[in-house]
């Protein structure tokens, strides 16, 4: 350095003075004390910087340390408070103030949509970040481009960057901003925003201090999320419950109304909630007293104006995410962003409308539309019983036994949509509605909907086995055309009470005569004066049948509860359905409607276990359509797989009940026999022969035939494993196809 070298000619001028005069020693003494003073001086500062690059190693250690205790606190003090909006503006505050940050945001992001949703945030913006920012469609966010990047997006002036979008960067203060991804495994919740009103460039230490305290709040979120959600759904049953039991205590609609109002309001969409009732002959929605407005007084709304207006006009729901684009919005309250509306019905009739607002932009969801609606529905029920109550003391009595069905059959429901297949889900209902001296026959419509069959009855079976001695045929065969119950029904789609059983029946099961029907009707627990409840069974993928009831002297004002037990049973049929379609397409092949190669083997395999163990014959089969090629060369492919379907359609009519057979493979086909040995196998191959080969198979190409080579295996001592028998039979099928196939092998 510039001092040692000062140091170094100092010295050596010394030195030089004193060799002059005679001290060589003393010369060379101060030339090495120099030295060693200049070496030292090199290791003092050395050592110097190590100790400072120690030291602000130290500090950025007690740095982080600080930095991770902060945020730990925070996410304390978050976890504390009682909702997610609390939680997320304590974290965004906090965050703010954590970076020395003038603004900090949180957003959602909506993936399908691919919207910025804002939700809180720190600095001036506090207050209107909510409700004034709302972003269009078409507007490129930070928050689009962070989650559209995925990581941390740092941006040092955001007037100019193509990052976002000129106008939405005009609606912030902020030049510099950073985005940090808000993810919660794979779902994208949204973005932590923190924001400087002056140039900044990020460090590589901010930008990883900001990831970890985004990972951090997006576990605080995802936890508050889930507990909001919970509560809802709490809130949302607390209040159907409510709802649901509310008639039989409250004495007028207006009580009934102002409970369900206040009840609503106040659990689940506390911005703007109420019903407004219709006023037909003045073509007007009156607003009902209890209407949940804070800050103002709802006015009455021509029908056809509005969002409510519309919903009465048309009697469908209408769920309007930003009511500013709503061509005739009816504004009462200003800051309301969004509005649904559902239609209040009662026996198909429209009474009025309940409406729910927010001061959130796309506040609500599908999942809101349907909850109203069961809602509405539930209300407009109490409000039917309580007009019903009116008429009279004797329909009082019924909409007390009409409450008392209502407990009963709910626990019918629950029980029958608890049962694993159909028949089980009937039984089950004939069983509990035997329990109420009822009895009922369900009839579901044929795949085409050209006509009913019998499905199940709970008819005493020997008053069945009487009627199909009668009738001389099984009760299930019976095919009534639906057009025979068009002709006794006013609507396919509504409940009807029908006064005459036995005439009805006459008129559905043509050439059975009334005396008959009576026979099998009076053992039933029913007659010509006993009236019949015929439900459709309907739900929201269509009519699946009818549910025909009787007992227990049914009155016209049992089919609303009637109704909501037909659909509990039809939900619970399709739900059911659903599972066993579900269930058979992962074991059968798509084309052929056999079983698949992996369900072939596992059953085939119990059925060899099971053979083994009680000693008993087992064959196997494997059928391959000869030069099947051909008909894909020749006819095309769609015609292959139709001669493919039709030889799988012979080949099972063939088999007896206990085999099973299986696509193996293209166009091999693969059996197996229990209880059957070698010879009988041989016999079985020789039924193939005769009775799929040469068989006519419709197609596009018109009739097609084809011919079969079949191998046979059969168990033998030592085996021990399916695959042996499978390789045994396909062997012998390539043996049988060598010798110019149409045969079986071995013979």
């Amino acid at each position: 350095s510039l001092q040692a070298l000062i140091s170094l000619r100092q010295g050596f001028s010394l030195a030089v003075i004193a060799l002059e005069r005679g001290g060589v020693y003393i010369g060379l003494v101060i030339l090495l004390v120099m030295l060693i003073q200049i070496l030292l001086r090199g290791r003092t500062r050395r050592l110097t910087r190590q100790t400072e690059d120690q030291q602000n190693l130290l500090g950025r250690l007690h740095e982080q340390t600080a930095f991770l205790s902060l945020l730990g606190d925070i996410l304390a003090a978050s976890l504390e408070a009682n909702d997610t909006t609390s939680i997320l503006q304590i974290l965004v505050n906090r965050t703010g103030e954590l970076f020395g940050a003038h603004d900090c945001y949180i957003t959602y992001w909506d993936e399908t949509t691919r919207q910025t949703i804002p939700q809180v945030a720190y600095g001036p913006l506090s207050s209107t970040y909510r409700q004034v920012h709302q972003f269009q469609n078409g507007e490129y966010t930070l928050t689009a481009a962070v989650m559209d990047a995925g990581r941390a997006v740092a941006i040092e002036n955001i007037k100019t960057t193509t990052l976002v979008s000129p106008n939405v960067a005009e609606e912030f203060p902020n030049i510099a901003a950073l985005g940090l991804p808000l993810l919660s495994g794979e779902q994208k919740l949204g973005t932590l925003i923190v924001g400087f009103n002056e140039p900044h460039a990020f460090s590589a230490d901010e930008i990883a201090r900001g990831e970890l305290a985004a990972r951090q709040i997006s576990l605080a979120i995802t936890k508050a999320l889930l507990l909001d959600e919970e509560r809802r759904r709490t809130r949302q049953l607390d209040t159907l419950l409510a709802i649901a039991t509310a008639s039989t205590r409250v004495a007028s609609e207006e009580e009934l109304i102002g409970f369900a109002t206040r009840l609503i309001g106040e659990k689940l969409y506390p911005d703007n909630f109420g019903i407004m009732l219709l006023d037909e002959p003045a073509g007007l929605l009156r607003v009902h007293p209890s209407y949940h407005t804070p800050n103002a007084v709802s006015p009455d709304i021509p029908v056809g104006q509005g969002v409510t207006g519309l919903v009465a006009q048309t009697g469908q729901p209408c769920r309007v995410g930003d009511v500013s684009r709503f061509p005739g919005y009816v504004s009462v309250e200003t800051g309301i962003c969004s509005e649904l509306c559902v239609p209040l019905n009662l026996d198909d009739r429209l009474i009025g409308v309940v409406n729910a607002e927010s001061t959130r932009l796309n506040a609500f969801t599908a999942e809101d539309e349907n909850l109203l609606g069961i809602l509405a529905a539930q209300l407009a029920t109490a409000l039917g019983r309580l007009r019903a109550g009116r008429e009279s003391q004797q329909q009082s009595a019924r909409l007390a036994r009409a409450n008392a069905l209502i407990r009963i059959l709910a626990r019918v429901g629950t029980r029958a949509a608890s049962a694993s297949d159909p028949d089980r889900v009937l039984q089950t209902v004939g069983m509990e509605l035997g329990r109420l001296n009822m009895t009922c026959i369900v009839s579901l419509l044929s795949p085409d909907g050209s006509e009913l069959t019998m499905r199940y009855s709970s008819i005493p079976g020997k008053v069945i086995r009487l009627a199909e001695r009668l009738a001389q045929m099984k009760v299930e065969e019976y095919r009534i055309p639906i057009g025979r119950v068009k002709d006794i029904l006013s609507s396919m789609d509504e409940p009807v009470m029908l006064r005459n059983p036995v005439e009805v029946a006459a008129h559905l099961l043509k050439g059975l005569s009334p005396n008959f029907l009576r026979r099998v009707f009076t053992p039933a627990g029913s007659d010509q004066e006993v009236p019949v409840c015929i439900l459709p069974l309907k739900t929201e993928s269509g009519l699946l049948g009818y549910f025909w009831l009787w007992g227990m002297g049914l009155e016209e004002g049992d089919l609303p509860t009637m109704s909501v037990f037909a659909y509990q049973i039809a939900s619970a049929l399709q739900n059911v359905n659903l599972l066993v379609e579900v269930q058979r397409l992962a074991v059968t092949d798509e084309l052929t409607g056999l079983f698949n190669r992996r369900y072939f083997f596992d059953i085939a395999g119990q059925e060899l276990e099971h053979a083994l163990k009680a000693d008993q014959a087992l064959s196997i089969l494997i059928l391959d359509i000869d030069d099947f090629k051909q008909y894909n060369d020749r006819y095309g492919h769609m015609v292959g797989d139709q001669v493919l379907r039709g030889a799988a359609r012979l080949m099972h009519a063939c088999v007896r009940t206990r085999d099973i057979i299986g696509r193996y493979g293209g166009e091999e086909f693969s059996i197996a026999l229990p209880g059957t040995s070698a010879a009988d196998a041989a016999h079985i191959a020789r039924r193939f022969l005769t009775h799929v080969a040469d068989m006519p198979i419709p197609t596009d190409a018109g009739d097609l035939s084809v011919r079969l080579s079949i191998g046979i295996a059969s168990l033998q001592p030592g085996m021990e494993r399916l695959t042996e028998l499978i390789i045994q039979a396909d062997e012998c099928m390539y043996k049988a196809k060598s010798l110019g196939g149409n045969r079986y092998y071995p013979d």
